[in-house]
């Protein structure tokens, strides 16, 4: 109690004088902050951001740019085990489809990766004669399916048998506009929307409300010089995810495609037993070449003049 009337004692007789900055009563890093002069823009900030304010733009260095880079680069962003853990699941998904890692070679094609020769990627675009191997390597994903000309030729052929070719015609007629030279631009855009998006579109797709209001109102605003290669951006997503979502697991459900893949598991085996049976005429041609020789060398040995018979090739005559 003595002690606590000092101390109370001695404020009472040392209080700072008014306006003082007392520390017990001021926050001094707010104040520190207050006091602190600001930093003055290089150039005038004019974008906003979405919050809607305007944010100064502060200049930065080359080399503190690249040092806040490889701080970036430090952070990682993923766990080193799952990063792992996929590039394994990946390696041994494509392990068997994959010239790069090694496999899904078929017989007597070369690895492109070691021979520098193109044959074997040439023989993958084929649309005839498709392996088992191809069939099941569209079950992976849709992009897998798309990306091969024979894949995407058998799926539009299933398109056609559930009445939804348009949605596959759409995405593809987009994907070409993206390509297509500036002056066919105008030309190609006005296509596609008479005939998948207009009121009077020949092959409609279906797409949501907004989405086709979005599409045309872009067209409306669109002139012959400013046409957009982009303006069905949002409806070949929609597209594409509905294909991917609903179309791409009923076609790997479908006895369509169960038959593709036993098709080309026949056209495997057929294979095999035919270079098998080659191998075995090979090998009989060579026993029966063996056999003669050895008989000649007997019947030379012995001094005989008489015929002898080679076994497995009946009617012919061997002299001495």
């Amino acid at each position: 109690m003595v002690l606590e009337s000092q101390e109370r004692g001695f404020w009472l007789l040392y209080r700072p004088p008014p306006g003082a900055v007392v520390a017990t009563e001021v926050d001094m890093r707010k104040l520190c902050r207050a006091k602190r002069p600001k930093k003055v823009a290089t150039r005038p900030a004019t974008f906003p951001i979405p919050s809607g304010r305007l944010s100064p733009v502060e200049p930065c260095e080359p080399a503190a740019k690249a040092d806040k880079l490889r701080q970036a680069l430090a952070r990682r962003r993923v766990k080193v085990s799952k990063a792992a853990e996929s590039a394994i699941c990946y390696y041994q998904q494509y392990a068997e489809f994959d010239a790069f890692i090694g496999g899904g070679l078929p017989d007597q094609s070369q690895n492109p990766w070691v021979s520098d020769s193109a044959d074997y990627w040439e023989s993958e675009r084929r649309t005839r004669d498709v392996p088992a191997r191809r069939v099941k390597r569209w079950g992976f994903s849709i992009h897998e399916l798309l990306r091969d000309p024979a894949g995407r030729q058998e799926f539009e052929k299933w398109l056609l048998k559930e009445v939804s070719a348009e949605n596959l015609a759409f995405w593809e007629a987009c994907q070409r506009l993206r390509h297509a030279p500036a002056s066919q631009v105008h030309k190609e855009v006005n296509r596609i929307y008479d005939t998948f998006l207009g009121p009077d579109a020949t092959e409609p797709v279906n797409v949501a409300g907004p989405v086709a209001e979005a599409v045309r109102k872009r067209m409306s605003s669109a002139t012959a010089a400013s046409a957009d290669r982009y303006a069905f951006e949002a409806a070949e997503e929609h597209i594409f995810q509905l294909m991917k979502s609903d179309s791409y697991g009923r076609f790997l459900r479908s006895d369509f495609y169960r038959q593709l893949l036993a098709s080309g598991k026949k056209k495997l085996s057929s294979k095999k037993q035919q270079r098998l049976s080659s191998s075995d005429a090979a090998t009989n041609a060579v026993n029966v070449n063996t056999a003669s020789a050895a008989a000649a060398r007997r019947s030379r040995d012995a001094g005989t003049v008489d015929a002898v018979t080679i076994p497995g090739a009946e009617g012919t005559d061997a002299a001495n």
